[in-house]
C-alpha cells in the first residue's frame, strides 16, 4: 500500500474512531440526564444510623394517599431490599412497583417502610445463621435495628398501629428468609409476613427455629 493511501487511511480510520467515542459519550451523557425517578409522589426517604451493624441506613418511606388528611392511624409493612421497591433508578432489576400497587388501594391502606439492604453486606444481614460455604449470619443484628433503632422511630414519627397484629415483615429470596426468621422468633413484634420467595438453601436450622419458637395462631404468612 502507497504511503500517502495509508496515511490517509489512518487518519480517516482515526475519525472514525473518534466520532464513535463522542457517539458513546452523547449517548450515556443522554442517558444521565434524561434517567427519571418511577417513585410514586407518596414515597421519600431519610437515613437513620444503625449502631447494631455499625453503618448509616437508607430508609424509603411510602405513605398511603389518605395520610396528610386524615387522623386515623395505619398498619406498617417492613420490607427487605429497600432499593428494589419503588424506584427504577435505585433498583438493578427494575423496581417492584410496590408503590403503584399501594396506590391503587382503596382500603387496607398501610405503610410501607423499606430498608436498604446492605450492597456487598446484604447476604451478612439476611442470614440469621452462618453458612459454611457463603458466610453470613448476622441477621440477629439486623432485626435488632429493626425492632429497636428503625421501628420506635417510624412509632414516634409517624401515624402508625404500632402492635403486632399491624406489623408485618416482608422479603424476597434471602429477605423472604429474614421475614420468616422474624416472625417466627419476634412474634410479639411482628404479627405477620410476607414471603416469596423463601430462601431456605443456605441456611439449614429451621427446623429446630421452628420446634423452639411454635407459630401462634395469631400470625400470617403469605408465600
Amino acid at each position: 500500500m502507497p504511503k500517502f493511501v495509508k496515511f490517509f487511511f489512518q487518519k480517516f480510520l482515526m475519525k472514525v474512531i473518534l466520532a464513535i467515542h463522542i457517539y458513546i459519550l452523547i449517548a450515556v451523557c443522554s442517558l444521565t440526564v434524561n434517567a427519571q425517578s418511577t417513585a410514586s409522589k407518596n414515597v421519600s426517604h431519610f437515613t437513620i444510623e444503625a449502631p447494631q451493624l455499625n453503618m448509616t441506613k437508607k430508609i424509603w418511606i411510602y405513605l398511603p394517599s389518605s395520610y396528610n388528611s386524615s387522623k386515623e392511624t395505619y398498619p406498617v409493612i417492613y420490607m427487605a431490599d429497600g432499593q428494589n421497591l419503588f424506584d427504577n433508578e435505585t433498583s438493578y432489576v427494575g423496581e417492584w412497583g410496590v408503590d403503584e400497587f399501594m396506590d391503587s388501594l382503596i382500603t387496607k391502606q398501610s405503610i410501607v417502610v423499606g430498608i436498604e439492604h446492605g450492597n456487598a453486606k446484604r447476604l451478612d444481614e439476611l442470614t440469621p445463621y452462618a453458612n459454611s460455604e457463603y458466610g453470613g449470619g448476622n441477621g440477629d443484628n439486623y432485626l435488632d435495628f429493626v425492632i429497636n433503632t428503625l421501628k420506635p422511630y417510624i412509632d414516634q414519627h409517624y401515624k402508625t398501629k404500632s402492635n403486632a397484629q399491624f406489623t408485618t415483615f416482608w422479603g424476597s429470596s434471602l429477605g423472604g428468609l429474614m421475614a420468616f426468621y422474624a416472625v417466627v422468633k419476634y412474634p410479639e413484634v411482628f404479627g405477620n409476613a410476607g414471603v416469596f420467595p423463601l430462601h431456605f438453601g443456605i441456611v439449614k436450622r429451621f427446623t429446630i427455629l421452628q420446634e423452639q419458637h411454635k407459630f401462634q395462631t395469631a400470625q400470617g404468612f403469605t408465600f
